[in-house]
């Protein structure tokens, strides 16, 4: 499980989208206005939710896509 699956520049572009998107759920969290509705908690935890998994998938050198079988290069 979690066989690597991607070379060092999808790590890469995994790690960069990963830590956009946590810095986005920071963001979110210090500009949204308070006291945050239902929509501000979901994209607080979706982003960083999604931010986290990319940096899961970068360590691993593992893509979800690819382990369903869908191409993710050009």
């Amino acid at each position: 499980m979690f066989t690597p699956n991607i070379d060092e520049k999808g790590r890469q572009s995994r790690a960069r989208g990963g830590w956009v998107l946590i810095l986005a759920a920071v963001a979110t969290a210090l500009l949204w206005p308070r006291p945050w509705s239902l929509s501000g908690w979901t994209a607080v935890i979706g982003f960083s939710g999604a931010g986290f998994f990319m940096l899961f998938e970068a360590r691993r050198s593992w893509c979800a896509l690819r382990a369903c079988g869908i191409k993710t290069s050009l």
